[in-house]
């Protein structure tokens, strides 16, 4: 009937209809809504868990015992031992196994698209050869590019993915690297699927290397990349003033340029978004604080932090968190060299030097308890390592040298959902927080745990099920076989060994070898002091060269507070002050060094531009260079330090 009624009629119906199921319409999206972005399933199937009769690890330190855990449309809905579990959800009998909240990778590099990555950007060309160029070009970008994204970089390798979800990582901090201003990182999830679907959090650092970089283009030191940073920071700000007064119409004022570097860099200086500096060694983390002091920035991260153990105090004081890189690298050996009547020519370093390597690699393996004792967040991170699973079993090696099984859970759940402003969201297995979680068969620190199953974005990843076995006759047989071999080659290797060690140890002597007894300094050598004056010191009875023309026999010369008070005979040390007989010995004032190279870290010359006075020596001092020892234990007590001239044609002005 309806065909048969005027345009007018069919309309009206038409809208009739619509409004009937306009209610339902708008219910379907918001539950379409409310269940996440994720619909890759087709067909029904349950998005509500209840993990029952679990070793819930709520928060670091915090356990329900026997407890149930609701996940309903990835997000956490119930929490603890009495809870009522929905009609729809899948029952999953957890009984002796471990639920936690997902662990967080605070820092890796996977899934970065190199193809996706922006070119440097040098700016526009100058003749050198024509042009004596006395100022920073203002549009030079090299190794600058913080308005990069992670987040538009992504390229997922869902076999990898999966590698990283059987390692218990429900998230991952993407952070680019390799430039003094690599750009801002992502937080993603480790569900899979479309990228714009496992974006937990688009920008979450921007990332700040000071390095040196070498070649011919600027910058080409340490102390260049420091000045680049810093001018294009300047001029930031400078942008940003530009920018204001344009806007209100100042008279005067032209048009400013567009410029999306600069107006990145003012969203880290107003705050906007934290900077996370990269840095390992003891300097290049003052350094990088120094840094971040005098540019003022507001919130800062440190990411590596090899030798962050070495500057707790600065790292307190400054209010920094650390994302912590585990790869430690392998446990040195301690081995010493045999003494052999044939000439060899692999040996070992000397036993002291081998000794003090293991002394290192320990300090760092025990350092992550000093943070927690010093009231350091910290997170940990899998830059440097093969496959997440050696996190955790680094993780592990930090416990069994000091780390509390605590501190370890938190440096993998609430530590960087803190660090990256996601702790309303995750970290911890509470109620309305997102739903990811790893369950375990055993307390994640021993061994043979094993994950079994992992929750992330409403989704259910089961790894509880064994690996099949090869259960075909000719499988069996193929084992048998393999199994048979290697037994037999087993055994002669072996009896080899057993018969190579009997003749050495007939041919050879075990007596130390002389390599092991060579002198070796170490740093602790350089750093050891025989005694400390504090600055108050009388030195008696030497022979004084005064540096104006005299000499004086049998002299004494007071110290107070750093500064000569007193020279002469027959002088008196004041209450508590050192004494030094200078008896036979010669004394003078320092050496001052007035033009001098050492210390320079990077590169002593940043040649790559005509003029570049804005570059600094005091940016890159190295405190650990020997040459500072060496200096000093020739009198000199003072240096002026310069900048190198080229030695290289790499380095060389452009003519």
């Amino acid at each position: 009937m309806i065909f048969h009624t005027s345009s007018n009629r069919i309309l009206s119906f038409g809208r009739w209809l619509a409004l009937l199921f306009l209610p339902f319409v708008l219910i379907a999206s918001v539950t379409d809504r409310a269940q996440g972005q994720d619909q890759r399933i087709s067909g029904y199937r349950t998005r509500t868990f209840a993990l029952t009769n679990a070793h819930l690890v709520v928060a670091p330190g915090k356990t329900i015992e026997h407890g149930t855990l609701v996940i309903e449309n990835g997000l956490i809905q119930a929490v603890g031992k009495n809870v009522t579990i929905p009609d729809n959800a899948e029952r999953i009998d957890l009984k002796g196994k471990y639920v936690y909240a997902g662990f967080i990778d605070a820092s890796t590099m996977d899934f970065l698209d190199p193809e996706k990555i922006p070119p440097q950007s040098n700016g526009r060309k100058v003749d050198f050869t024509r042009y004596v160029l006395a100022a920073t070009r203002p549009d030079n970008r090299h190794s600058i590019t913080p308005q990069y994204k992670a987040s538009h970089s992504l390229k997922i390798d869902e076999a990898q993915l999966k590698k990283i979800r059987q390692a218990g990582f429900t998230d991952l901090h993407i952070l680019p690297t390799g430039r003094i201003a690599s750009g801002v990182g992502t937080l993603l999830t480790t569900a899979g699927g479309p990228v714009r679907e496992a974006i937990l959090d688009e920008e979450t650092l921007s990332q700040i290397e000071l390095r040196a970089f070498r070649g011919s283009e600027y910058p080409s030191t340490l102390m260049g990349a420091f000045a680049h940073l810093r001018q294009t920071l300047l001029d930031a700000q400078r942008h940003a003033l530009h920018q204001k007064l344009y806007a209100d119409g100042t008279p005067g004022v032209n048009r400013p340029v567009v410029d999306d570097v600069l107006d990145e860099f003012n969203r880290v200086l107003d705050g906007q978004l934290k900077v996370t500096f990269t840095a390992g060694t003891r300097d290049e983390i003052l350094r990088a604080l120094d840094f971040a002091k005098e540019i003022q920035l507001v919130s800062v991260v440190l990411t590596g932090g090899k030798e962050a153990y070495r500057c707790l105090n600065r790292l307190k004081a400054d209010k920094v968190s650390i994302i912590l890189s585990l790869d430690f690298g392998k446990e040195p050996k301690i081995e010493p060299n045999a003494t052999s009547k044939k000439l060899v020519t692999d040996i070992k370093d000397p036993l002291r030097y081998q000794k003090y390597q293991h002394e290192e690699w320990l300090r760092r393996v025990q350092s992550l308890q000093k943070y927690h004792d010093a009231g350091i967040p910290f997170a940990v991170s899998s830059t440097g390592l093969k496959e997440k699973s050696e996190l955790l079993v680094n993780l592990r090696m930090a416990v069994k040298h000091g780390l509390s099984p605590d501190a370890a859970l938190a440096s993998l759940t609430v530590s960087p959902a803190k660090i990256f402003g996601q702790e309303r969201r995750m970290g911890t297995l509470e109620v309305g927080k997102l739903g990811h979680v790893v369950v375990m068969s055993k307390p994640f620190l021993e061994k043979e745990s094993k994950v079994k199953f992992l929750f992330v974005d409403g989704y259910k990843f089961d790894y509880s099920k064994p690996p099949k076995k090869n259960n075909s006759k000719k499988g069996k047989k193929e084992e048998d076989q393999k199994g048979k071999s290697k037994k037999t080659d087993n055994a002669k290797i072996v009896k080899a060994e057993k018969k190579d060690k009997k003749k050495k140890d007939k041919k050879d002597k075990k007596v130390v070898s002389k390599i092991d007894q060579w002198p070796t300094e170490l740093m602790s050598d350089r750093l050891k002091l025989p005694f400390q004056t504090g600055g108050d010191v009388l030195i008696k009875n030497a022979t004084v060269i005064t540096a104006t023309k005299k000499t004086l026999l049998h002299t004494s010369v007071k110290v107070r507070k750093g500064k000569f008070v007193a020279i002469g005979r027959n002088l008196q040390a004041d209450a508590g002050m050192k004494v030094v007989d200078g008896t036979g010995m010669f004394l003078m004032p320092g050496i001052i060094d007035t033009h001098s190279h050492i210390m320079i870290t990077g590169g002593g010359n940043e040649g790559t531009q005509s003029v570049t006075p804005e570059v600094r020596i005091k940016d890159v001092i190295g405190t650990e260079s020997v040459s500072e020892y060496r200096a000093l234990a020739g009198g000199t007590t003072a240096a002026r330090i310069f900048t190198v001239l080229p030695t290289s044609s790499a380095d060389r002005m452009p003519s």
